[in-house]
């Protein structure tokens, strides 16, 4: 008799030991998906306002390996515009006399732009056009935030950079 007392006691304390486990497990299934849910959300109105900065973490060169990027490198997006800071490696095709200045960096109004949706990933394209050259920009983001960019100009061979977006400070 007290083995089976002592068989139910030991039963009773790992049901309930795995009943407790299987709870929390859901409720941390359940707030991971809440918080993937609300990025969605925020990365859905970043780009829908068309306001958010893309920040790199890696330049992959045509030629070449990818290069981790331990600066801020970004490119920024605000409303009309569109504003880039970021290292260039690769073949210059045509380069000024005397630049000191490399990479590409320029400050211009877009044109041309274009948001598609495809597959879960944002997909925009538009053109800035400086008085160096013409930058043909192509962004590739998911729903999580991460994005890859995609540059070309006249001037210079293509670049593509991974990273995140993320919304602007002010």
């Amino acid at each position: 008799m007290r083995k089976i007392i002592l068989l139910l006691a030991i039963g009773l304390v790992l049901f309930s030991t795995v009943a407790a486990q299987n709870k929390e497990t859901l409720s941390r299934k359940e707030r991971k998906k809440e918080k993937k849910e609300a990025k969605a959300k925020e990365v859905a109105s970043l780009i829908d306002n068309k306001n958010f900065i893309f920040t790199a973490q890696q330049a992959i060169p045509m030629s070449g390996p990818s290069i981790n990027l331990t600066s801020d490198y970004n490119l920024i997006l605000a409303v009309d515009s569109a504003k880039a800071f970021l290292p260039y490696y690769g073949v210059a095709y045509q380069a000024e006399y005397m630049e000191k200045d490399g990479g590409i960096k320029f400050n211009e109004p877009m044109s041309n732009y274009k948001l598609d949706l495809k597959k879960g990933l944002y997909n925009i394209s538009f053109t800035a056009n400086s008085p160096k050259d013409q930058y043909n920009c192509v962004l590739s983001i998911s729903k999580s935030g991460y994005a890859t960019v995609h540059i070309s100009c006249n001037k210079r061979q293509a670049i593509q950079y991974s990273g995140s977006i993320e919304k602007p400070e002010n």
